[in-house]
């Protein structure tokens, strides 16, 4: 990520974690959190591509990462076929998770 630093072009990181290939809790590792870090410390943001149910782990990533800014993708993939419990629940995670003051929300 250093090559990009003070890119005109390279803003930010993407990095899909919702893929059924990326096990629960990726986001808490030591290394992946170092990894974000270093994107603040260099100017970078970072998207988070993420499952609903993850929303908890994530919200600990991003106190993590004060100086990093965050983008939060597709409204936390909030689906249509969520039970009212996942929903709800859904809810509570979007309200505390937009308390952070280094999120931005992409549709």
């Amino acid at each position: 990520a250093g090559q990009f630093k003070g890119s005109k072009y390279v803003k930010g990181i993407r990095q899909v974690l919702q893929a059924d290939s990326t096990p629960p809790g990726t986001c808490l590792k030591p290394e992946f959190v170092k990894g974000v870090r270093l994107l603040g410390d260099l100017g970078l943001s970072f998207d988070l591509c993420i499952r609903p149910k993850e929303l908890p782990d994530f919200i600990k990533l991003i106190d993590q990462c004060p100086d990093t800014r965050f983008i939060l993708d597709h409204c936390g993939n909030a689906k249509l076929t969520h039970t009212p419990a996942e929903r709800d629940r859904w809810k509570k995670d979007m309200t505390e998770i937009a308390r952070r003051k280094n999120l931005v929300g992409k549709v």
